[in-house]
């Protein structure tokens, strides 16, 4: 009778540990899908990190550009335009 109880408990033992494989089995694959998922969304977040950084790359290009006018000249200039056009106008109302 002992006999048959150690037999009962090492078919139970084989039966649990093919049950405990498969699902290792099944859960190795979902893990697997789950990983690919990650992985082609990881290459579409990198594609628009890729341009993002293009675009600032060409805004910064041109902010460079804009940042080379020397504000001074320009404020200067229309100073004068200014000081002109009160000069034409004192000009014409003393006629």
């Amino acid at each position: 009778m002992i006999e048959f109880g150690y037999i009962l408990i090492i078919i139970f033992e084989l039966i649990i540990t093919s049950l405990i494989v498969w699902g290792l089995i099944y859960l190795e694959d979902k893990a697997r899908n789950c990983l690919e998922a990650v992985n082609i969304e990881a290459k579409g977040t990198l594609e628009t990190l890729k341009d993002v950084n293009l675009k600032l790359k060409n805004f910064n290009q041109g902010f460079s550009t804009v940042k080379k006018i020397n504000c001074g000249k320009i404020k200067d200039t229309i100073l004068l335009v200014l000081d002109i056009i009160n000069f034409i106008m004192l000009v014409r109302s003393m006629d």
